[in-house]
């Protein structure tokens, strides 16, 4: 009856063409992606919530979540689905098939902006084993929405103690690096010393040589004969 419910209201629309049936479950988000061969995201899930007694839908990407701060925000009350009992009674349709078509009247239907993310989404249409194909527009123009809303969760700032891991497994690294480098750094100057040392005994070698066994003046005097070894 669900399913009837849900196709009359789009054959309105003249979307009835739209729908698709399955010989196989697609009452999750994972099912029916499965059955679509399309992505998590692009199936608009439609959840059931309880808001001051009185139900409501919010249908989102399927790969979302709500927030429960911002519903808190949004309707002044904690998030409290509707129970698996009663989602057919308050709502028109049963749990794997809940979807804005064909639902009880005074239920409120909101859509995520989750949903913007996508050109084409795949809504269920009144069972759980049919979907409809809809560009986001035409959700928005015959899903009779109240309001587009925010509920999905922000990226995830790091924590306190996240960051202070962070800082001290840099601590560590730096503990083991920096000996290390100071220790090649080191040998790297004795060696530079070395063939400096060894570069100057040669010019002055080449020099005593050419200048009949004198060394440069010193003070401006000849200096005495030396031998260099």
């Amino acid at each position: 009856m669900s399913y009837i419910k849900a196709k009359e209201y789009l054959k309105k629309y003249n979307l009835e063409d739209r729908i698709m049936e399955f010989d196989e479950s697609s009452a999750t988000v994972h099912e029916a992606s499965l059955r679509l061969n399309c992505s998590e995201g692009e199936i608009a899930k439609t959840l059931s919530f309880i808001v001051n007694d009185k139900p409501i839908l919010i249908v989102t990407a399927g790969d979302t979540k709500i927030d429960n701060s911002k519903f808190k925000k949004e309707f002044h009350i904690k998030a409290k689905m509707i129970d698996y009992d009663n989602v057919e009674k308050l709502i028109g349709h049963s749990v794997g098939g809940v979807c804005p078509f064909g639902i009880n009247d005074g239920v409120d239907v909101y859509l995520d902006t989750s949903l913007k993310k996508y050109d084409i989404v795949y809504p269920a249409c009144g069972s759980s084993n049919s979907a409809v194909k809809l560009s986001v527009s035409e959700l928005e123009k015959i899903s009779n929405k109240k309001e587009v809303i925010d509920m999905k969760p922000n990226k995830k700032a790091f924590t306190l103690v996240e960051v202070l891991a962070v800082v001290a497994i840099l601590a560590i690294l730096a503990t083991l690096i920096i000996p290390s480098v100071t220790k090649y750094l080191k040998g790297g100057k004795e060696d530079y010393d070395e063939n400096l040392k060894k570069q100057l005994i040669l010019v002055a070698k080449n020099y005593y040589a050419e200048n009949r066994d004198r060394l440069p003046k010193v003070n401006g005097n000849i200096s005495s004969y030396v031998t260099l070894k």
